[in-house]
């Protein structure tokens, strides 16, 4: 715990660089000013980097840790979250509660814009399919990120692992960041089934919109695999929902 402003003790497993700390960072970690904590760089490439935008920005999307599963370190001046939109990094749920009461520049968000209090659930992680693999919490890191689905929605669009949180023990891997809600108010059912049908063409395997629960933002739902989804909602009924191209659950 945190035992002054001169306190350099790391914060899961990082060394503070907030300005407080007299040392600098050891070779090869640098400071990451945004959140003040000594990170080796490859952790902190593109595809472990997070992001969403606020409410009415078009198109909305959320963008989440492939590798590691989230949450996401939100960093100051980049909007508290939830309507604001936000940006920040992806270091792991024990450097958010490791952080607690240290005051360093970050509030810690999952992918639903619920903040990190508790950290997630203790569980096993269950069996899935390997398209679009259970991921973070309980069911760890994944070396190569979620599946790479560029080929689907173009190359600057990244898979993410959605749901994680305090109530959900892990997340599950989706095809990309944007918000099929979105979509399905902007287009009707027309615009959402023709991009669900290109879906499965692409992949061989039905696509739904998996919508979570209204975080501070309002609910947010992400393109996936069908099976995956029906999966993930039979751990979490009530929290996670799996819609067709007519805004209808699967069965």
């Amino acid at each position: 715990m945190y035992d002054g402003s001169d306190d350099c003790s790391e914060v899961g497993g990082y060394r503070p660089c907030d300005g407080r700390c007299p040392q600098p960072c050891e070779s090869p970690a640098t400071c990451l000013d945004e959140i003040g904590l000594c990170v080796v760089a490859p952790s902190i490439g593109s595809q472990e980097a997070c992001n969403f935008t606020a409410v009415g920005v078009v198109p909305r999307h959320g963008k989440f840790c492939s590798r590691s599963g989230g949450p996401c370190l939100v960093y100051r001046g980049s909007g508290s979250g939830g309507t604001e939109g936000w940006q920040g990094f992806c270091l792991g749920a024990d450097v958010c509660l490791d952080a607690e009461g240290r005051g360093l520049p970050f509030t810690c968000r999952y992918s639903d814009g619920s903040v990190v209090v508790t950290g997630p659930p203790s569980d096993t992680c269950p069996p899935a399919i390997t398209d679009a693999p259970f991921c973070g919490g309980s069911c760890g890191t994944l070396a190569g990120g979620c599946p790479d689905t560029s080929g689907m929605f173009g190359t600057n669009v990244s898979p993410s692992c959605i749901g994680l949180s305090d109530e959900r023990a892990h997340g599950v891997c989706v095809y990309n960041e944007y918000d099929c809600e979105e979509i399905w108010t902007s287009f009707g059912a027309d615009g959402l089934a023709v991009i669900l049908d290109a879906c499965r063409s692409n992949y061989g395997a039905p696509c739904v919109c998996m919508q979570l629960a209204a975080g501070p933002g309002g609910p947010l739902s992400y393109f996936a695999n069908g099976e995956a989804c029906v999966r993930y909602r039979a751990q979490y009924p009530g929290s996670v929902e799996c819609l067709d191209a007519t805004h209808t659950p699967l069965p």
